[in-house]
């Protein structure tokens, strides 16, 4: 089934201290480059995955042992943004963590990545909002911990590419956020956050990019 594949691969190429994110060849700038910049359309496929299960990504609930479940009405009473019949994947949120830094490496994926956090941020406040099986903590914890997972992942890939210094958390941290507030205006310039319709999977969706390079420039 797909969803046991992709819990397989995500737990494979999550792995902390793994060759896949550092290859150890050069590409620009970083001399020990994940795979996902060596092959752009590695990136690409690696990002579908994430989109295709992105509110499993942020999960708090870690299921009743196996690795997805077609969930009951009993379990999708007590999941945020799922309903009966969807399917869940579990997956420890180290591995969830790795699995996106190698997103964050890809230059051109990465910023879809963001946006579609973004997107599933806005989701979950709507939710809160309207959805009233839920109180908006529990649709915040679940939010949260999505955004908290994937500014881990950029936070690191960043880190790796300063040269060790005091102040490299700090740098990254700086850089980090200038690309989560770059997020924010491309999601509201694309008039779509309350949706979650963000430049999606493998093509490297060009509108978001270029949308995200052009506000980087702004002064």
């Amino acid at each position: 089934m797909a969803a046991e594949a992709a819990v397989s691969l995500i737990k494979t190429l999550g792995e902390h201290e793994s060759d896949f994110l550092d290859t150890g060849f050069q590409v620009g700038g970083n001399p020990n480059a994940a795979v996902t910049e060596l092959n752009g359309a590695l990136a690409g496929s690696f990002s579908r995955i994430f989109y295709s299960y992105i509110d499993s990504f942020g999960l708090s609930y870690t299921g009743s042992g196996a690795d997805y479940e077609v969930l009951s009405v009993e379990q999708a009473e007590h999941m945020p943004l799922f309903e009966e019949g969807d399917i869940a994947i579990f997956v420890p949120e180290g591995q969830r963590q790795g699995f996106l830094q190698l997103l964050m490496a890809n230059e051109q994926v990465s910023p879809n990545v963001l946006a579609s956090a973004v997107g599933h941020e806005q989701r979950t406040i709507e939710g809160a909002i309207f959805d009233g099986r839920y109180d908006p903590d529990t649709y915040s914890n679940e939010s949260g911990r999505l955004r908290d997972l994937v500014d881990g992942a950029l936070v690191a890939e960043i880190e790796s590419r300063i040269s060790e210094s005091d102040k490299a958390s700090e740098e990254a941290a700086k850089e980090a956020q200038a690309k989560w507030e770059t997020a924010y205006k491309v999601v509201a310039a694309l008039g779509s956050g309350a949706t979650g319709m963000v430049p999606v999977a493998g093509d490297v969706a060009a509108t978001g990019f270029d949308m995200f390079t052009a506000f980087m420039e702004e002064p």
